[in-house]
């Protein structure tokens, strides 16, 4: 057997080739055929929806869109939504493979009509998944999604897996479609999302060759070599919706980092303490890192009026910087409590802010609605039988509890 193979070595190797090659061409066949889509845009124009799609091109000769790919747009409109996705495959003259569609963003004329409406595609097609990322722009969206073209690749393509992040971190919040659906109808009706902005940097490489030249040419040289960048915007707004229907923003560092507090899935972010009672500590800032929380939360009833008490645990904190006018060396035991009792003060303040700037925009931030409905069936159907008027006599205590706090 072995003479045999050491005989006939390019025989073998020839019919390999000849049964492999054949494939492999098929396979590029295959993709350069199929337009990838990774990211949809919809707007509302007049009666229609335009609908913005991100695709994946990957250079001919390749056989996966990796680090030789770009980021294309196609777009189309039409009365319902599910016609423009088809015109966008159309219109390519490929496959189009919307298994692949990881985000969704709707702008701001989709804030005029029942945000769920144009989301009910998303729910009954059996290939684009449910567990898609739903955000919003201020603006247009289709302006907005094609900016990722200027970010990095697999950020671009990656923006639900960057919102996971970013929410963990309490920097936004990752709401899927399914999500965000059953929350619209659900006891509360209250869904959040976040607003994606990505904003422009100009940056520019300076010429350095020691070459002489006049000043237009190197003028010239700088204008051709200059770019534009794109990057997240930190601590975006957060749109409210109560039944799908937009109800307003929250907007101020204190209102967003509030609800981020108050949503379990976030577990850590930076948080500067001003208002710090003790001489030596009366004119210091200090930024205390959370590493760590966990939420609880109990809706009662308290003389017939729903009261929610919001209990954050941090479990683990350090206190990373203390500005100050004279220089920290150490920190007392004084100012150490001085800064833990602050700390408490000023985040169960701002969780305040955002429930408050929710009552007045009508929507049950917290869900405490549904919470009653669940542990207070009896006593919330007699007293309330609606969301509306629950929002309205709905108070809130906030408990917050430092486990670890290093220095």
């Amino acid at each position: 057997m072995k003479t045999f193979f050491k005989r006939h070595v390019g025989l073998i190797i020839f019919l390999i080739i000849v049964l492999v090659f054949p494939t492999s061409l098929s396979n590029q066949a295959k993709l350069n055929m199929r337009m990838i889509v990774t990211g949809l845009a919809i707007d509302k124009v007049g009666e229609d929806y335009e609908v913005t799609a991100q695709i994946v091109k990957a250079t001919p000769g390749t056989e996966s869109p990796g680090t030789s790919a770009t980021i294309d747009f196609v777009s189309d409109s039409s009365k319902t939504l599910a016609d423009a996705m088809s015109k966008i495959t159309y219109k390519s003259g490929k496959v189009s493979a919307f298994s692949h569609i990881s985000f969704v963003i709707l702008g701001e004329g989709i804030r005029e009509e029942k945000a769920t409406k144009c989301l009910d595609y998303f729910i009954r097609d059996k290939i684009v998944k449910a567990s898609t990322m739903v955000a919003f722009a201020e603006g247009k969206a289709g302006d907005e999604i094609k900016k990722t073209k200027n970010i990095d690749l697999s950020v671009g393509l990656g923006i639900q897996k960057t919102f996971l992040y970013k929410e963990y971190e309490s920097d936004g919040i990752m709401t899927t479609i399914l999500d965000f659906v059953n929350k619209s109808t659900s006891y509360g009706k209250c869904a959040v999302a976040s607003v994606i902005k990505l904003s422009s940097e100009q940056s520019s490489q300076q010429n350095e060759s020691s070459g002489s030249g006049s000043q237009s040419e190197t003028s010239s040289s700088n204008s051709s070599n200059s770019s534009e960048s794109e990057f997240f915007e930190s601590r975006a707004p957060l749109m409210c919706f109560s039944a799908g229907m937009f109800k307003g923003k929250l907007e101020s560092e204190e209102e967003i980092f509030g609800y981020m507090m108050s949503n379990p899935r976030v577990k850590a972010g930076d948080f500067v303490v001003e208002k710090i009672e003790t001489d030596t500590f009366k004119n210091a800032k200090a930024t205390i890192f959370i590493k760590d929380k966990m939420n609880f939360k109990k809706v009662r009833y308290e003389n017939g009026k729903p009261r929610i008490d919001l209990t954050v645990v941090i479990n683990n904190a350090e206190i990373v910087e203390v500005l100050s006018d004279e220089s920290v060396l150490r920190i007392s035991p004084e100012e150490y409590k001085s800064v833990e009792k602050a700390f408490q003060k000023e985040l169960s303040k701002e969780i305040g802010i955002c429930f408050e700037k929710a009552k007045e925009m009508g929507v049950d931030i917290f869900n405490a609605y549904e919470t009653a409905y669940k542990f207070n069936y009896k006593e919330t159907n007699k007293r309330y039988k609606n969301v509306d008027n629950f929002i309205s006599d709905l108070k809130l205590n906030v408990n917050v509890l430092v486990q670890k706090l290093d220095y």
